[in-house]
């Protein structure tokens, strides 16, 4: 699953290179890790972007005009969402990093102990990650929609001998911002795979808001992590 995962949340991010997993590298490595020794704080203080053009380090004019709050993802979304706001891992206050950085010990402590138990984390997912596969020609990468902080946590943990299971999006599990400019809800059952292949017949691109190129050029960031 290491070399599988793309994303910390909407930010394209090979596990290894993951903020979250590399504060647990540092407690594995120092029980006494202060928050603001931790490669998540750093992350918080240095992670300065202020379109949703900047999350991808692409010039695409349309995104430049949005804030890196509102909510987009080409395959996903007709046009950004700018009703809700998501600042997960990209912007938040120190107390709330404080709060996170919390939670992430504890659940580095859980797994370590306990190994990988779904049922211990009740949420509307039933505890268990889930996301789905975005496909490149031969290539797969799994996009986590729930369960970020426990991805990482696994794989820090576990390491190589990383053995969990993920379950795949349903739209019973999608947030109200999830839903809103969705060009797929009337499936009738939420995608398992956004393909390259179908990045003609994406809402983004269907609606008019992105090109094709610049629409496979953001997919690829996460598919080349």
């Amino acid at each position: 699953m290491n070399n599988l995962v793309c994303n910390l949340s909407r930010i394209p991010i090979k596990i290894s290179e993951n903020p979250v997993f590399k504060t647990c590298i540092q407690y594995e490595e120092n029980s006494e890790l202060t928050l603001n020794e931790s490669f998540l704080y750093t992350h918080y203080k240095q992670f300065k972007l202020n379109s949703l053009a900047d999350i991808y380090g692409l010039k695409i004019p349309a995104l430049k005009e949005h804030p890196v709050t509102d909510v987009f993802l080409p395959w996903y979304h007709t046009h950004p969402v700018a009703k809700y706001s998501d600042s997960a891992f990209i912007q938040s206050d120190d107390s709330s990093i404080e709060l996170q950085f919390k939670k992430i010990i504890d659940l580095y402590n859980s797994i370590k102990e306990k190994g990988y138990v779904p049922e211990q984390y009740p949420n509307r997912q039933d505890g268990h990650i889930t996301g789905y596969l975005l496909n490149y020609r031969k290539i797969n990468r799994f996009y986590v929609t729930s369960g970020n902080h426990r991805v990482a946590v696994i794989n820090a943990v576990l390491k190589d001998n990383v053995k969990y299971t993920a379950k795949f999006t349903k739209f019973d599990h999608l947030k109200p911002r999830d839903k809103r400019n969705c060009g797929f809800l009337d499936l009738a059952d939420h995608p398992k795979v956004f393909s390259i292949s179908n990045v003609t017949t994406w809402p983004a691109v269907s609606s008019g808001f992105l090109k094709v190129s610049e629409a496979a050029a953001i997919f690829e960031k996460y598919i080349f992590v």
